[in-house]
């Protein structure tokens, strides 16, 4: 059963041409998301002003406040670096339950929400809201340093740390540095023994998804990659990589 996004979605107005009238359709799609952001904003102005004589639980570590023991507690995890719930499909781990169940459903096939105006499914309302807003070309997130512009917030984080060559995710088992904190985390499960991924054909395991794609190419006897220049073909990128060099050796010579 399809179930719709919790949207409001006003009338249609009359008097535009059909383009308008597509375009002015999302953005009645999508007028309730900021309403509802302002009216969060809101509640928590109120809900800080009644209780700024509570009691605040502060963090030892860092400048992290908040009126409840369980957060602090939840917050505290972030230090540690302990991530006690696991992905039991993947290599994925993270220390808020309810992030381990967002993720569980990215391995499901059913998609719980749909776009009207194109293909894209997904089983969180807020991604469909969020992406809603690409066919609205509304940019909710801008840098204070340049033109950039986006509607989610993670991807403007993940921006400005271009703009500073401090700010970089480190592995704490290598050299590797990454400025994108969802690369450093793939690349941490290069360091562990878990894998996940096994190949139905023979005893061939991984603990990368892509790894095993690559891997599956070879039964099918599919080489993607080919060259331009005579019949080499590979499945993988890297060895075309590679051959090309050999022509470019030659052409010199």
């Amino acid at each position: 059963m399809e179930v719709k996004p919790e949207v409001e979605i006003k009338s249609e107005p009359s008097n535009f041409t059909e383009e308008e009238r597509d375009n002015s359709q999302i953005l009645f799609q999508v007028s309730g998301l900021e309403e509802s952001r302002t009216e969060e904003l809101k509640e928590e102005k109120i809900f800080r002003k009644k209780n700024k004589n509570q009691k605040k639980f502060h963090c030892s570590l860092c400048d992290f406040t908040t009126f409840y023991k369980e957060s602090l507690t939840r917050h505290l995890l972030i230090h540690s670096g302990e991530k006690p719930f696991k992905c039991l499909e993947c290599g994925f781990a993270c220390n808020v339950k309810r992030n381990l169940t967002q993720h569980l459903l990215t391995h499901s096939k059913t998609k719980l929400f749909t776009c009207p105006q194109c293909d894209y499914g997904c089983n969180d309302i807020r991604s469909l809201k969020t992406h809603l807003l690409n066919h609205a070309n509304i940019k909710l997130f801008t840098c204070d340093d340049c033109k950039y512009a986006c509607n989610k917030k993670g991807n403007l984080r993940r921006h400005m740390l271009t703009h500073s060559e401090a700010m970089y995710f480190k592995c704490s088992d290598c050299e590797y540095t990454s400025k994108r904190k969802e690369d450093l985390t793939r690349h941490m499960v290069i360091h562990s023994q878990y894998k996940g991924f096994k190949c139905t054909q023979c005893e061939y395991s991984c603990n990368l998804k892509a790894n095993l794609k690559v891997h599956l190419l070879m039964h099918a006897n599919k080489k993607l990659f080919q060259c331009s220049k005579c019949d080499y073909a590979s499945n993988r990128k890297g060895r075309l990589n590679q051959h090309m060099l050999k022509h470019s050796q030659s052409e010199k010579e």
